[in-house]
């Protein structure tokens, strides 16, 4: 007597087989997803961490421009690390990426399988003028007076994530 498996078992075999690889290549896609949302993040926070290191770092050195920031192009998906001069340094009002007096110092391109967020108080651009450094914050078009957000996502929109600036300067993830 001849002994194999049934056509039965070969189907149930592959067909757990198929399930399985499904599984973790749609995991596999996810989680490349979940880890570019992640370093990113981090990224960002250093970029504007780096913003400020660079304003402490002009103490009493009249060469350097006014201050550092960074600067989030949301239409373009990218964000840029900058230094700005300007006429009068104690009374900046606003900073724009059109004015001859910002300097692009970097800029970044957002991971393919990201995009900006939105959310209240989304930061369009963060400043630190030295020396404390004083942080100065222009969330939707305008200056605020309090904390503002970079908000992450997945194109998919199945994580997000966000980076919060302070008006004292702290970056919390």
């Amino acid at each position: 007597m001849k002994s194999g498996f049934t056509i039965i078992e070969i189907l149930v075999v592959l067909s757990i087989t198929v399930l399985l690889t499904s599984l973790i290549i749609t995991y596999s896609a996810a989680g490349r997803a979940q880890v570019a949302l992640y370093i990113e993040e981090s990224k960002m926070g250093q970029i504007i961490l780096k913003a400020k290191s660079l304003a402490i770092a002009t103490y009493n050195d009249p060469s350097v421009p006014c201050g550092y920031g960074v600067n989030f192009n949301y239409a373009n998906a990218q964000y840029v690390l900058f230094g700005y001069r300007a006429p009068d340094c104690k009374n900046i009002s606003a900073i724009d990426p059109s004015d001859p007096g910002f300097s692009v110092i970097d800029q970044f391109d957002l991971s393919s399988l990201l995009n900006f967020g939105n959310g209240p108080g989304r930061i369009d651009s963060v400043f630190f003028l030295p020396p404390n450094p004083k942080t100065l914050i222009w969330t939707d078009g305008g200056n605020s007076s309090g904390s503002g957000e970079v908000y992450l996502e997945t194109k998919n929109k199945s994580a997000a994530l966000g980076i919060q600036v302070t008006q004292g300067g702290q970056v919390s993830f």
